[in-house]
């Protein structure tokens, strides 16, 4: 009888014991977890400033800016950086952060585009149906030397709507009147000498720059923005962006723009 109870006490014991070690390692496992989530983010965040300070300078002096550094302290991270290309030609930036065990890489290209901006607006595919509301609205192009600059002009350097349609272009015309558009004049035959439509292919290829602008902004990056797909409404008085920093919004669905 004795025997029996001094076992029983004993397994107990054990058990006891058994359960305050898992609950031990799962707390050490827990903190674990916690520490490497945020060495991640911290290495995501160290990446993503350096490679906008990249970008930053490279678009400063697009001919001028080379560098590579493969170990730069920066507080609680280790930065591996580049920007590399010869000169004239596309610059391939690269931005590495390490910290604690977490990596965390942003890679990216910069090449000019020559001369072309965009238009004020620009129209991918076929328009349904154009609906205008009155006359007091105006559409205006990107100036390269705003007044106040020297070599100003009193006349933008883009078109104030490029369309990639042909059909669009028309209906663009037969909807809004020449005199609410500001801009250059269509060489086409699209525009006349009162309006400022354009029609053909843009400056630059738009896919290309809708992948960039996603990239960047999945990277956390500024300069851009991507509005999903439905129906969009711009209305009021919002600056979108300015000449600074410049932003470009794709818009996939119906667009009523007002202001």
């Amino acid at each position: 009888m004795g025997k029996a109870a001094l076992l029983m006490v004993v397994a107990s014991t054990m058990v006891m014991i058994s359960v305050s070690t898992t609950r031990f390692r799962t707390e050490l496992e827990t903190e674990k977890a916690q520490v490497q989530y945020e060495q991640k983010v911290l290495a995501r965040e160290a990446a993503a400033s350096f490679f906008n300070i990249l970008r930053g300078k490279t678009l400063a002096d697009f001919d001028g800016f080379r560098i590579e550094n493969s170990s730069l302290q920066y507080h609680d991270a280790t930065l591996s950086f580049s920007a590399i290309g010869n000169s004239g030609s596309e610059v391939s930036l690269t931005a590495v952060a390490y910290v604690g065990d977490a990596q965390h890489s942003i890679t990216g290209t910069v090449i000019k585009s020559g001369s072309g901006m965009l238009a004020a607006v620009t129209i991918d595919g076929v328009i349904g149906e154009i609906k205008t509301a009155g006359s007091k609205f105006h559409i205006t192009g990107l100036d390269t030397n705003p007044p106040g600059v020297i070599g100003s002009t009193d006349n933008p350097a883009t078109f104030g709507i490029h369309a990639t349609i042909e059909l669009t272009a028309e209906r663009l015309k037969d909807a809004i009147d020449g005199s609410q558009i500001t801009g250059l004049i269509d060489e086409t035959g699209i525009g006349t000498e009162t309006h400022s439509i354009h029609y053909g292919e843009p400056p630059f290829n738009l896919e290309t720059l809708y992948n960039h602008i996603y990239l960047y902004a999945e990277a956390g990056m500024n300069g851009g923005k991507i509005i999903p797909g439905g129906d969009q409404a711009f209305v009021g008085n919002e600056v979108i962006g300015s000449r600074e920093h410049p932003v470009v919004w794709f818009v996939d669905g119906n667009v009523d723009l007002g202001g």
